[in-house]
């Protein structure tokens, strides 16, 4: 079950929770009963605050499905995150499509250049107007070359800022305009001690999923995800 629809009835039990308090405020604190007219203003309410916390909750996971998408190469879940017509600037240097930014950066870059690569995403605000959410999320990321030949011949560390105006069309959000703002990089010599981590952790596994790259049968798509032979590896997805 996603994100979503676990919040979504935590928040109606929440709800519930709360109306039921209301209703039965007289017996447990004696006061006097609400009136109907107090009733209802108090659930439109409440019905007020549980929509905001939805959209918000929506709104979160868009990110939830880029971070999976760009990390491991989902692109079915890539694509849940932006407009088909959204724009990707990059500064002067680039103002991309969805599908230019996955050819280009992701299949030509990452998978093809890099050897393994993370996006970790922090602090987030979140401002929503009707069907208008704009969004500032920091970023940083991390990239191990696949060889010294790579055109990623170092690791690289990147952070930043997303700058997202986000769209509801059809009941759905998306990002339809991003603005990249960086703020740091650096780059350092590191592949021979990566490789020397990354076999003494994976050394002998005979999972072909001990992978960064392995699309959609990494591990976090187990399910389920089963006890294993400590030297088999990591469990791969079917």
């Amino acid at each position: 079950m996603s994100m979503v629809c676990t919040s979504l009835k935590h928040m109606a039990a929440v709800l519930a929770v709360m109306v039921a308090t209301v209703a039965f405020a007289d017996e447990t604190s004696r006061q006097k009963p609400m009136s109907p007219a107090d009733m209802a203003r108090t659930i439109t309410e409440l019905q007020t605050q549980l929509a905001a916390l939805t959209d918000r909750e929506r709104v979160r996971e868009v990110y939830i499905n880029y971070g999976r998408g760009i990390d491991r190469l989902d692109e079915e879940a890539y694509r849940k995150s932006f407009w088909p017509d959204a724009q990707i600037n990059y500064g002067t240097a680039e103002s991309i499509t969805p599908e230019q930014h996955w050819q280009g950066h992701m299949m030509k870059g990452f998978k093809n250049q890099v050897k393994a690569w993370g996006h970790l995403f922090t602090n987030q605000v979140i401002e929503i107007n009707g069907d208008v959410a704009h969004v500032e999320t920091y970023l940083t990321v991390m990239a191990i070359p696949k060889d010294k030949e790579s055109a990623f011949n170092r690791q690289n560390i990147w952070a930043g800022r997303y700058v997202d105006k986000l769209e509801r069309r059809g009941g759905e959000w998306r990002v339809a305009v991003r603005e990249y703002m960086p703020y740091f990089s650096m780059s350092a010599d590191v592949l021979d001690e990566y490789d020397a981590l990354w076999g003494k952790y994976f050394g002998g596994a005979t999972s072909d999923c001990a992978v960064q790259a392995a699309g959609k049968r990494d591990v976090a798509y187990a399910r389920p995800l089963k006890r294993r032979d400590r030297a088999a590896g990591p469990t791969c997805a079917q």
